[in-house]
């Protein structure tokens, strides 16, 4: 069975905030959106990709390039090693109230869509200092809300393209093609039920 796969970006910590603001970097990130494709060796499936196959850019609607992340573990995961899967990419940070919310219900929701094809991954961009996180980062954020799913830093610098001038938690869907499906409005409360129904709809 296809796999669905969350990507969450998750940097906020405990603050009682209604809405992060990301803070802004030049986009890119070096990212070779047409290249032969290599997987990365690591802990996480990796699906075949076709053959020739290309990214077009970040927005709604385009083909993700193949951006390189590292995990929790130190390793390199490759989003188009999800190819074929449901990505929902949740970008957030470790100091943003609302991305604590959400990362909540993280683990529950990987788990209660495994057998759908669910991967949750979530994309941790800053710490609580609004640097850039570390593998510490990820496994602190990992161990605090339960979170067995790959946490990744933005190595890629993908962020910036995709939340220009937008707040954390920013979570997109991302069709079997590696399309962007669009952003998922996630309200003050509910951020779970949210994410779910946006899953549903996907499925």
């Amino acid at each position: 069975m296809q796999r669905l796969v969350i990507l969450c970006a998750s940097i906020c910590a405990a603050l009682p905030v209604t809405g992060c603001v990301p803070v802004l970097e030049s986009p890119g990130g070096g990212v070779d959106e047409c290249a032969e494709y290599t997987p990365p060796t690591n802990g996480w499936p990796v699906n075949e990709v076709p053959d020739e196959f290309c990214g077009s850019g970040w927005s709604e609607g385009e083909v993700l390039p193949d951006a390189r992340l590292m995990d929790q573990h130190g390793e390199e995961l490759s989003l188009w090693q999800f190819y074929g899967d449901i990505l929902v990419l949740d970008i957030s940070t470790q100091w943003c109230g609302p991305c604590q919310a959400l990362a909540e219900g993280v683990q529950a929701t990987a788990d209660d869509y495994r057998d759908d094809g669910v991967e949750y991954i979530t994309l941790l961009v800053e710490d609580l200092d609004g640097n850039a996180t570390d593998a510490d980062d990820l496994n602190a954020w990992g161990d605090y809300y339960g979170i067995s799913e790959p946490i990744v830093s933005d190595t890629a610098n993908i962020a910036p393209s995709m939340l220009p001038d937008s707040g954390y938690p920013g979570v997109f869907i991302i069709g079997r093609d590696m399309t962007n499906l669009g952003r998922v409005t996630i309200p003050q409360t509910g951020q779970d039920e949210a994410v779910r129904a946006a899953i549903d709809a996907a499925l």
